[in-house]
């Protein structure tokens, strides 16, 4: 049985058939039938030239135009071949530089990885904000800002360097207020700022003033200072014009001068027992030094003793033989009558 073509369907004999006239006849009658003449085929083109083909859109179909753009917005166009296949490798770029930022901050991440997963692993990044600076923030501590993260302090922590720091700079409002500007950095509150003042002592500021805390001894025109002392005992043996005494005594320190006359009366007393020392040169102690010595009555019991202060030449007081009386550059030890009694002490310079 004869074999057909695939457009017309015409048969071809095999090799052991004989061909009729018939036969052929039928077979150019199918070849008639099916191919167009050149009339119909000009006659096609026309119409074919004529139709009016719509551009294809979103919801209709038609004839539409190829592109190569990665970049535009248009919707009217197709991508062609070398579009996609750009496409394609710039969404690899973007992914892989995706992947190296999150490796960055710390967080694991791999470009086998879909998108739906680092775009969960972006939503979980906390963008670092704030406006610190590296000045503000501690000498070696870790710190983020709004431009980035792992910046490193650079502020002296001076709380762990001393407990005393010297002030950057000073400023006084006479009479108003100091002022100390401490240095730059980190204090905890445990730590002090400083001036340096050689000159802020007792002795250079007026008696009865007081400049942070100091509080003067400065006598200006005639030295002078009183107070209340304890008569103290044990007592102590005191020279006297024919030999020693004892006697209990008042000790008194921290004048700003040295006493050239002392008085001394019993507090609440009749005021029959007052005791004057004074001061007195002379020559002739057991070590030939000049002394200075001091002498008052002080009655008691119908006595009266005659004490002798001695000072030796040069800042060191002792009494005569080592004994207790005493008067120095600030302050004196002078014998009483009675321990645990006040007694009212002036001295004069």
């Amino acid at each position: 049985m004869p074999i057909e073509t695939n457009r017309l369907k015409l048969p071809l004999p095999l090799g052991n058939e004989s061909v009729s006239r018939v036969g052929i006849n039928n077979i150019f009658e199918k070849i008639d039938e099916g191919v167009a003449t050149l009339e119909e085929v000009e006659e096609l083109r026309q119409s074919v030239s004529e139709m009016d083909i719509p551009d294809a859109s979103l919801t209709e179909k038609g004839k539409v135009q190829l592109s190569s753009k990665t970049n535009g917005d248009r919707e009217d166009v197709a991508a062609t071949e070398k579009a996609v296949g750009l496409a394609f490798q710039a969404g690899v770029e973007r992914k892989s530089e995706v992947v190296a930022a999150l490796n960055s901050i710390g967080v694991s991440a791999s470009t086998s990885e879909t998108w739906a997963q680092l775009i969960n692993k972006m939503a979980g990044v906390i963008r670092a904000t704030g406006n610190a600076t590296a000045a503000q923030v501690l000498t070696g501590a870790t710190f983020s800002n709004g431009t980035g993260n792992g910046r490193v302090g650079t502020m002296p922590d001076r709380s762990a360097e001393a407990a005393h720091q010297l002030a950057k700079l000073t400023e006084v409002w006479q009479g108003d207020r100091a002022f100390f500007m401490p240095p730059d950095g980190y204090f905890d509150g445990q730590s002090w700022v400083y001036a340096l003042t050689p000159d802020l002592l007792p002795a250079n500021l007026r008696a009865g003033k007081s400049v942070l805390g100091v509080v003067g001894t400065l006598q200006e025109g005639a030295k002078y200072a009183t107070g209340v002392a304890m008569g103290i005992s044990p007592g102590l043996l005191f020279n006297e014009i024919s030999g020693t005494f004892n006697a209990m005594y008042i000790a008194v320190t921290n004048l700003s001068f040295r006493p050239k006359q002392i008085l001394i009366r019993r507090q609440g007393g009749d005021g029959a027992y007052v005791t004057t020392y004074y001061n007195k040169n002379q020559v002739g102690s057991s070590t030939q030094y000049p002394y200075n010595w001091s002498a008052g009555g002080m009655v008691g019991s119908g006595v009266l003793y005659t004490a002798r202060i001695y000072d030796t030449e040069g800042t060191t007081f002792r009494s005569d033989s080592g004994l207790g009386g005493q008067i120095i550059d600030n302050g004196f030890r002078l014998p009483v009558m009675n321990a645990g009694a006040n007694y009212v002490w002036e001295a004069f310079g």
